[in-house]
């Protein structure tokens, strides 16, 4: 049996299918299993995924009808058959050394469940920015904490958990934005994490990004909140954290609609987040961005009136 599975859920992604495993490929480390669900893809997918599969037996393809993504990366791992599940998205990457430094943080705490790197975002042009490295990590509760009020990040790619934790929780089917939210929460609420000192991802922006997507994000909205605050899997010390993440998910979605134009909803959504926690707007990305939104919305009634 490998030691790791990867789990790698693809929709509509043939053209980045193939920098994603090619970055499985070079790993110096070989124990490992690569799976790919197909959800279910309209384009050239499974035609791209021939390829790699006639030529590395540790590689399987697995198609199923379009069911979301949290369906398909539950599907994944419900085959796996490693020790340890690393996800990542069919648009991103792993970095050449990833498994390497994933066996040598194992190898120093094998007791513990959830291995914790950062990653490198990407975008269009090239530029790489790093992201900020995570805290050193104490108790669950102090974890989940940290987490829930974004004093640090996680991206598929760069987390690995036990498979029996996976099980354990796995993914809310029928959510497509901020599902992952929800499983880290869970994972972190209940169990030891460590760091590794090592960017784990290369996470890729693209015209199109799933994550990004604004129909999902709105449908989605803040439903993410019940789900990571069920008492029945968070522990009941973790449940008073619940208006720290309603402010968090209010604010990433002002993001979301600041970046896509809806300057009155974003404003809005800002204006919440100040009534709930006024001090968010010492933050001076949080504070320019809810001027703006509401500048830009008087100028754009103004136009209309006149």
């Amino acid at each position: 049996m490998p030691l790791f599975s990867l789990v790698v859920p693809s929709y509509n992604y043939a053209a980045y299918l193939p920098r994603a495993i090619e970055s499985v490929l070079v790993q110096a480390f070989s124990d490992w299993e690569l799976i790919i669900v197909d959800d279910g893809s309209k384009d050239d997918t499974a035609h791209v995924m021939g390829r790699f599969v006639r030529t590395d037996t540790r590689i399987r393809y697995i198609r199923q009808e379009n069911a979301g993504v949290s369906v398909a990366r539950n599907h994944g791992i419900s085959l796996a058959k490693g020790s340890y599940i690393l996800c990542f998205d069919a648009d991103d990457a792993l970095d050449s050394q990833a498994l390497v430094h994933i066996f040598e943080s194992i190898s120093l705490h094998p007791r513990i469940k959830i291995h914790l790197g950062h990653h490198v975002s990407i975008n269009e042009h090239g530029h790489h920015k790093t992201a900020r490295m995570q805290p050193e990590f104490e108790s669950p509760e102090k974890t989940f904490a940290a987490f829930v009020n974004r004093d640090f990040g996680i991206v598929h790619g760069a987390i690995i958990v036990a498979k029996d934790v996976y099980t354990q929780f796995g993914y809310p089917a029928g959510v497509t934005n901020g599902e992952d939210l929800v499983f880290f929460g869970h994972c972190l609420a209940t169990h030891q994490a460590v760091r590794i000192p090592h960017a784990l991802a290369e996470i890729y922006t693209h015209e199109g990004r799933a994550r990004d997507n604004l129909g999902r994000i709105e449908s989605t909205g803040l439903s993410t909140v019940d789900l990571l605050f069920d008492p029945e899997k968070l522990p009941a010390s973790c449940l008073k954290y619940r208006n720290d993440f309603i402010l968090r998910r209010t604010l990433s979605l002002a993001r979301s609609y600041y970046i896509h134009g809806k300057y009155s909803d974003a404003a809005r959504c800002y204006s919440i987040a100040f009534r709930q926690r006024p001090k968010v707007m010492t933050n001076t990305t949080h504070a320019a961005r809810w001027v703006k939104s509401g500048m830009l919305q008087w100028v754009k009634q103004k136009k209309k009136a006149a």
